[in-house]
């Protein structure tokens, strides 16, 4: 990833889209008890936290337009998918109090690992 600008902006959009996935979890979280039903997606939709997350949705795709511009895709959606799984894990462990284990962190630092060859090739 030699362009500063796209690695910058494949940032901004990972972060961008972790945020809006902890949005949306917010959301359910405090829609809990209602169920898979009806109800549950319209108490869902109508709180705050999740309209902002769409709102973040939106924007994390516009940049990430001008991310597949300047960058080719085999190396653009690995470490976009990889950044977002570390902003969502490590929000949901701050926010929602989630608990990690041996397992999950080997995964990360696998995860991790692979961003530093998929970056560099």
């Amino acid at each position: 990833m030699g362009n500063v600008s796209a690695t910058v902006l494949l940032i901004v959009s990972s972060v961008l889209m972790g945020l809006a996935n902890l949005c949306v979890k917010s959301a359910t979280v405090r829609a809990q008890g209602l169920g898979a039903s009806l109800s549950f997606v319209l108490a869902v939709g109508r709180q705050p936290i999740f309209l902002l997350g769409i709102f973040l949705v939106v924007i994390a795709s516009v940049v990430w337009m001008r991310v597949l511009s300047l960058m080719g895709l085999t190396t653009a959606y690995p470490v976009f998918v990889s950044l977002t799984y570390a902003v969502v894990a490590i929000g949901a462990i701050l926010l929602f109090g989630e608990r990690v284990n041996a397992q999950k962190l080997v995964g990360a630092l696998f995860v991790l690992t692979g961003i530093f060859f998929i970056s560099r090739g």
